[in-house]
């Protein structure tokens, strides 16, 4: 008899929540009605339900006015949505956690630091929230998280075995190679979950401009497509919040930012964030995943998706709790949002709140004094070591341009068809000569764009981005982009060791170039079998766990077919021009 995904093996003991740090479900729901009914001024809660057949599922529901509730129509709406799968325990805690902050205005005002400045910030946090109203769902998927506590610890469908991040119409039903039912299954049709069909239903009649969907499997946020392996170019603006976020608050982190189709690694079709957007066109679609152990064996989910001590439940609540509050921040900046009198004073107040982001106010979307700003204006690059560049045309504000990191070919920026380019056929990229690095962009915004980020590849070369891409850009909607770049002092480094140990000769170089290819074939044989030994029995092709590719091949595969990335792309691009370098261990993330 099979065992049960999760359940622990012989010799073997799976992690298992430890409900002195995690709150079970029923005690979750009940701090969350606590704490509604403490705040009666600013929050309710609803009980919504619905029914298909014999299945039913019941949806909790919190709306937050932060300055009160008021008939006010101008308020920017913010729907919030976690828990939508049952083994990601970690994101309904994000959610309690952010309706207590909520729920104190001390917390709020505290929440960057105890200096003059860290509260001013807080204080001018607070008046933009008054400027909002938010419906929280803090845990959508209450029937699969049922089945987690258990026993069935790997669970993320719900209660009757349907993904509910599979069923929205949006490119729904299409099976990817690797199709897992055990992981994906979508349903019969469209919206035939209850779950689905709550959550559908708040937001037709809601109508959020920011939608936030929050998982857990990996660090990083994504913008639409799932389904695709680019950003749309309506989703620039957003995608630019998220790099402002990663730079002010994911520092020390691998926090992946882009459209989910292409950072997670495999495409998703029926999500909810793809149908936010194009269907109930809101214009900040969001997915987070705010933790992942990519070291955790294929059947200890627990571990793979939820920190197991208290001080990593912290810190993964604290970044997130704070990236949501930045997130608060940066949204005046979006061009939906220009004309927005959300954070109007009130008649006969002696202090405006709108425009107030933060410790520095990010410029206004089409108002950006800088050159790099225009709207005709095209994207420029800059090199750190090699003479490669890159140019791009404006397309609604945005530029693009590259940094070329060695190599020398030129990068081509995204063309007016960049939103119907298929998986394959990505923003920016074009073939270099060989061992060209990537680029990353920095252009025009008059739309409130930022810069689109470019890659320039050799035929066998990788991809890869300098620390500076993480952590040292400096991005604003509708302002330009720059990068100091981390790599400078180094690279020049090695051009001086080569030259002194006589690469600088055209033998040398040939020597050379032979030297680190068979070096690279030994590193990718070693990983290629290191991963057909091990990983295998566990969700390799043809295993009893089922589907054709299993995901934990999808990096190694991409690795093996040409190169590496650290960008966490597609497995299944890779090939003359480079591939993967995000395994994500099989299970399914978004």
């Amino acid at each position: 008899m099979p065992l049960e995904r999760g359940a622990p093996r012989r010799g073997l003991l799976w992690a298992q929540p430890d409900y002195s740090i995690y709150h079970t479900r029923e005690d979750l729901l009940k701090q969350v009605a606590d704490i509604v009914a403490a705040n009666p001024s600013f929050m309710k809660e609803e009980v919504l339900s619905a029914k298909d057949g014999n299945y039913g599922a019941e949806l909790k529901v919190v709306t937050v006015e932060p300055g009160g509730f008021t008939d006010r129509k101008d308020k920017v709406h913010m729907l919030l949505d976690f828990g939508e799968h049952g083994r990601e325990f970690i994101s309904s805690e994000l959610g309690l956690l952010l309706m207590r902050t909520l729920a104190d205005k001390e917390a709020i005002t505290h929440l960057w630091g105890d200096s003059a400045e860290d509260v001013r910030r807080g204080q001018a946090l607070q008046r933009l929230l008054e400027g909002t109203v938010m419906k929280i769902l803090p845990m959508e998927n209450e029937g699969g998280r049922k089945l987690v506590e258990s026993g069935k610890m790997c669970e993320r469908k719900n209660g009757r075995g349907v993904d509910p991040n599979r069923n929205w119409p949006l490119d729904w039903g299409r099976k990817e190679p690797d199709y897992d039912p055990n992981e994906e299954y979508p349903g019969t049709k469209p919206f035939s979950e209850p779950e689905v069909q709550l959550v559908h239903g708040i937001a037709q009649e809601f109508q959020p401009r920011v939608w936030l969907n929050v998982h857990s499997g990996m660090e990083a946020m994504f913008t639409p497509w799932d389904h695709k392996a680019e950003v749309p170019a309506d989703a620039r603006a957003a995608l630019a919040i998220l790099q402002r976020i990663r730079t002010d608050i994911m520092g020390g982190t691998d926090c992946q930012v882009g459209s989910g189709g292409k950072t997670v690694g495999y495409l998703a079709h029926g999500t909810a964030t793809d149908y936010m957007f194009e269907g109930l066109h809101v214009p900040m679609a969001f997915t987070w995943e705010i933790y992942g152990d990519f070291k955790a064996h294929f059947d200890d989910c627990f571990r793979m998706f939820n920190p197991l001590d208290k001080a990593g439940v912290d810190a993964v609540l604290k970044r997130w709790l704070r990236a949501t509050m930045r997130l608060v921040e940066l949204m005046p900046t979006h061009p939906a949002l220009a004309n927005s009198t959300a954070w109007a004073a009130p008649a006969g107040a002696t202090t405006a709140a709108a425009g107030a982001s933060g410790p520095e106010t990010m410029p206004a979307a089409g108002k950006a004094t800088s050159p790099a700003a225009k709207p005709a204006a095209a994207g420029t690059g800059t090199s750190t070591g090699g003479s490669g560049s890159g140019t791009g045309a404006a397309q609604k504000g945005p530029g693009a341009g590259g940094a070329a990191n060695g190599g020398q070919g030129n990068v081509k920026g995204p063309s007016a068809v960049l939103h119907k380019q298929g998986p394959e056929a990505r923003p920016g990229k074009d073939q270099g000569s060989s061992g060209g690095g990537s680029g990353l962009a920095s252009g025009a915004g008059g739309s409130g764009a930022a810069a689109v980020q470019s890659e320039q590849q050799g035929s066998g070369g990788s991809t890869s981005k300098t620390a500076g891409v993480t952590g040292g850009e400096q991005r604003g909607v509708g302002g330009s982009a720059g990068t100091t770049p981390a790599g400078e002092d180094s690279e020049t480094r090695v051009a001086l060791v080569a030259s002194r140990l006589g690469f600088g000769s055209s033998l040398g170089n040939g020597l050379f170039s032979v030297l680190l290819a068979v070096a690279g074939f030994a590193v990718v044989g070693g990983l290629v079998y290191r991963y057909a030994h091990v990983r295998q029995p566990y969700g390799g092709a043809g295993s009893s766990y089922g589907g054709t590719t299993a995901r934990s091949w999808r990096g190694v595969m991409g690795l093996a077919a040409g190169g590496s990335s650290s960008e966490g792309s597609n497995g299944r691009s890779g090939g003359s021009g480079g591939g993967s370098g995000f395994w994500k261990g099989e299970r399914a993330t978004v």
